[in-house]
């Protein structure tokens, strides 16, 4: 340990120095080794688990990956940045936006489940709306009035972009509802805390006509702005501004146009806490995820362009984008690009024969060298009813850096001479479905775009793990786990069946076990003297010795001897009496369907107060009422080994005794056992009874080493 020689530990190799002292008296030896993995048998409070595949992807959502999110106040004219929840399961989602019980008013949350890892902020209804949304636009009050309780005098009006709203009432709340009334484009209003508020979208038409997202407010009739304390003026929606660090939007109320409290800005460069992401990849020779940071762009032409100038043809494979607006519809969301191939774009289609509609028309445009912008969009016109005519026809439209050949095969491939993209849109017909080139390609370098569109392009949607914990698979089958740490999992008999600690009001010995230790087991070196939130002890509170791990584990219960309270040490040896104990496998996880290689697992103090039991848990029936159950499965200081579809028909045929099958069928079944006094060996003893029991199989199994011939010395 920290190169420090540690004598007669349990997985120390001693075979190769019994061999050199038996070559010093000897002129020959026979060496086997026990097949067992000792590097398993190293302490381990953690699960095991298995490698990933080679090349799987991982966005770590942790502290390397920023979302760039800065939210704007418009009284104090600065930016605060907000770091959201990154959301990673689904069981924390409803429809697909994170449950309300996530998070507090005010918040903001990534769906990092969905592709597109959408940003949602929780308005004051404690509703998650999409930011850049109209919803999220209704979660900010474009303007306010600055006086509450005001005195309106019905009759009077205003105007709203044009429209006249008259007032029927006298407070803000009657006001509210005549604006709502009045329906204007984009525009609704509502009291809060007895002020009039006005929320707009950018659907809003400040002429009346032109949607610009803006409120043009004014009297007409009266001064209810005036006593509503709002000044007539034109007023601007929230607004989400996505752009680099150094593209500071001009939202202040001495700039053209200022925005409202709440307007966000995504920063798409790096710089300044902007965005960036941390995406790796898994190398099987390295045992290692490679890390490579990764910028935002708007999209696969505007990658292309900052990556390599030249038009894509020398942006290597395996590099990564991130897309930000993904839909192109002005929200926050960010989508994770790989790149396919270096080199030239190559799309082939899936048909080898089509017969197409002469006349049917569609639409191609295409990146350039050190642009993000596209061509204008050609129409290419079929002139005939075959792959060959149609090649013939791209050809023709000479489209930059575009060109199509037919392949030996008879398939149409459509290419960028540059590596670039290339955006594809049938007008008339469906000449490209027929020619086969659809986003069924499964290469994935055509995929869908906005509007109809296709796109074709060397960057892919890859499938990534999102995590703050690097991704990883199951253990192989049959490793081994030695168990570190203190915990442990302690079920009573009831008299029907086994059940959790805390759940039994009366168990055998009169005593109430919902009123002991919060935490379950005590573990503690000197006898307690109060629970662990320091209440008083009670009648059946556990207790275990640690300063004796030896014998572990010592168990003491607290309990009344001779009309005196006193901790009374427990017989491991007695399965028998309604004060013994029973080692064995019972539980872990906490039910019957979490994964038990990534699922979360239960705590000790959760399962106290549960009766969940697997189903080859020790026969209930057998023991009597008040019999203590140390579940080894779940507790610690043991040697478990992973078992692949444990809970198989295999290993528990019968179908009368096992009628139902968990759903997850994996488990940690403990290999260390139990002595013939029915105590369990724990601890170094549990290690060396597993490498014993290793070595005693490689010398069953070897008929060489059970010569009659065979001559020993023995060391």
């Amino acid at each position: 340990a920290a190169g420090s020689a540690i004598n007669g530990y349990e997985i120390n190799e001693y075979g190769l120095m019994a061999a050199y002292s038996l070559l010093g008296v000897s002129n020959n030896c026979y060496i086997t080794r026990a097949d067992i993995n000792l590097s398993e048998l190293v302490s381990s409070v953690s699960r095991p688990t298995g490698a990933p595949a080679n090349a799987t992807i991982w966005l770590n959502t942790g502290t390397g990956t920023r979302w760039g999110a800065f939210e704007w106040s418009k009284s104090a004219g600065t930016f605060t940045n907000k770091v959201p929840t990154v959301i990673t399961s689904t069981s924390d989602l409803s429809g697909g936006i994170p449950k309300t019980s996530i998070g507090a008013i005010g918040d903001y949350a990534v769906v990092a489940t969905n592709v597109s890892n959408p940003v949602y902020y929780k308005n004051r209804s404690n509703a998650w709306v999409l930011v850049g949304s109209s919803s999220w636009q209704l979660a900010w009050p474009t303007i306010s009035g600055t006086l509450a309780n005001p005195t309106l005098v019905t009759g009077h009006s205003i105007t709203i972009n044009g429209s006249t709203v008259t007032l029927s009432g006298s407070n803000v709340a009657a006001l509210a509802t005549s604006i709502n009334s009045a329906s204007v484009t984009g525009v609704t209003a509502a009291a809060v805390n007895n002020k009039i508020e006005f929320y707009a979208t950018s659907l809003a038409t400040s002429n009346g006509s032109t949607v610009d997202g803006k409120i043009i407010l004014a009297n007409a009739t009266g001064t209810i702005l005036t006593v509503a304390g709002l000044t007539a003026s034109t007023y601007a929606c929230p607004l989400l501004q996505q752009s680099a660090h150094y593209t500071v939007p001009e939202w202040k109320s001495t700039d053209t146009t200022p925005r409202p409290t709440g307007s966000i800005w995504v920063k798409t460069t790096a710089s300044n806490l902007g965005g960036l992401f941390d995406i790796s990849a898994y190398s099987t020779a390295s045992a290692t995820f490679a890390s490579q940071t990764t910028n935002l762009y708007e999209n696969d032409q505007s990658a292309n362009k900052n990556l390599d100038v030249s038009g894509g043809l020398n942006i290597v494979a395996g590099s990564y984008y991130v897309q930000f607006d993904v839909t192109e519809d002005d929200t926050a969301t960010y989508k994770i690009f790989k790149r396919y191939s270096a080199g030239i774009l190559d799309i082939t289609g899936t048909a080898t024969t089509a017969t197409l509609t002469a006349s049917n028309t569609f639409t191609i445009s295409a990146s350039v060298a050190n642009s993000t912008a596209m061509s204008t969009a050609t129409t290419v016109t079929l002139s005939g009813t075959t792959l060959t005519t149609l090649a013939s026809d791209i050809n023709a439209a000479n489209v930059a850096n575009v060109s199509a050949a037919i392949a030996t095969s008879g398939a149409i491939v459509i290419s960028h001479g540059l590596g670039g993209v290339i955006i594809l849109k049938e007008t008339a017909g469906t000449p490209l479905i027929t020619a086969g080139i659809t986003t069924s390609i499964t290469t994935g370098q055509v995929r869908a775009g906005n509007s109809s569109n296709l796109i074709l392009s060397n960057w892919l949607a890859p499938t990534y793990t999102a995590s703050n914990t690097s991704p990883s698979a199951d253990p192989t089958d049959l490793r081994y786990w030695y168990h570190g740490g203190n915990e442990a999992d302690i079920m009573i008999h009831n008299g029907t069946l086994w059940a959790g600690y805390q759940l039994v009001s009366s168990d055998a010995r009169g005593y109430n076990l919902g009123n002991t230790d919060p935490d379950g087991v005590i573990f503690s070196a000197t006898a307690p003297t109060v629970q662990s939130d320091a209440s008083a002890l009670v009648t059946g509170d556990l207790w275990i010795d640690t300063s004796d791990l030896e014998n572990y584990p010592k168990l003491y219960r607290y309990q009344v001897v001779s009309s005196e309270n006193k901790w009374v040490l427990i017989d491991l040896t007695d399965q028998t009496t309604e004060n013994g104990i029973l080692f064995a496998d019972a539980r872990y996880i906490g039910d019957t369907t979490t994964d038990v290689v990534t699922g979360t697992v239960a705590t000790t103090k959760s399962l106290l107060q549960s009766n969940v039991v697997d189903i080859d848990q020790p026969d209930p029936l057998l023991y009597p009422r008040g019999m203590l159950l140390f579940n080894t499965r779940r507790s610690s200081y043991n040697v478990k080994r992973f078992r692949s579809n444990y809970f198989s028909r295999t290993n528990f045929a019968d179908t009368s005794l096992f009628p139902t099958l968990p759903t997850e069928k994996d488990a940690w079944v403990s290999m260390s056992g139990n002595k013939s006094d029915g105590s369990p060996y724990m601890g170094r003893n549990a290690v060396r009874t597993v490498v014993a029991a290793a070595m005693k199989s490689a010398i069953d199994a070897s008929t060489e080493l059970r010569e009659d011939s065979r001559d020993y010395n023995i060391i």
